[in-house]
């Protein structure tokens, strides 16, 4: 009997399907401290009322992409938060708007963006690569002081596109001098003639001069 039921359950074991345990990563209250991470799935904890920072490194090409899911029901989530905010911030520390940041809400937890094709010529704001930050913000919605209890969370940050692949663009080639034998035909140079009389005058201003000297002798 022992048996059957060792068994049986070993067999109800085996199919239900093991979940994708994300690894532990404590985000920083401060940009500065903030913990530098690879691509891959996280999981930590935020109070209600604070702000956790991320960092992630961004070669050319690629851009951010994010997965995000607060692992609370609705019930408690809308005692502890009204949202929890996930949003970038670019190697300026500017907030990348309008499709930078998305918002679990209580009945929807779960969230995501993916950052767009950043624009070569464009600077202003600078998008391009670098240390980039994830910022994720749990906004208190009740009155007075936020309780003091955490609010679980996993999140799945990506960079999506090649490294290397921002498009360059061609230098443009100077100007080939014309051969002289090409511009025969199309007349005097006036350049030419300018020097050419130039010369002339200079040569005859002297020779007056030296027969000036002669004379008076």
């Amino acid at each position: 009997m022992r048996r059957a039921i060792l068994a049986a359950t070993l067999l109800a074991a085996a199919t239900v399907p093991v979940a994708h345990a994300a690894t532990p990563r404590a985000g920083s209250g401060s940009l500065n401290e903030a913990p530098l991470i690879e691509p891959g799935e996280y999981r930590d904890t935020i109070l209600p009322g604070e702000q956790l920072f991320y960092a992630v490194r961004v070669q050319p090409g690629q851009r951010l992409a994010l997965r995000a899911r607060v692992e609370v029901d609705s019930v408690r989530f809308r005692d502890l938060a009204a949202v929890v905010a996930f949003r970038p911030l670019g190697p300026l520390r500017e907030t990348v708007e309008p499709e930078g940041e998305a918002q679990a809400r209580p009945g929807a937890p779960e969230i995501g963006w993916e950052l767009p094709v950043p624009d070569p010529a464009a600077t202003d704001p600078y998008r391009g690569p670098g240390v980039w930050y994830l910022a994720v913000h749990a906004q208190f919605g009740g009155g007075g002081t936020p309780p003091r209890a955490e609010i679980p969370f996993t999140f799945a940050l990506e960079r999506a596109g090649e490294a290397g692949s921002t498009p360059t663009t061609a230098p443009t080639p100077a100007p080939v001098p014309r051969p002289a034998r090409d511009r025969i035909g199309e007349g005097p140079d006036p350049a030419a003639v300018g020097a050419i009389g130039m010369s002339g005058l200079i040569v005859g201003l002297a020779g007056g001069a030296l027969l000036g000297r002669r004379r008076r002798r």
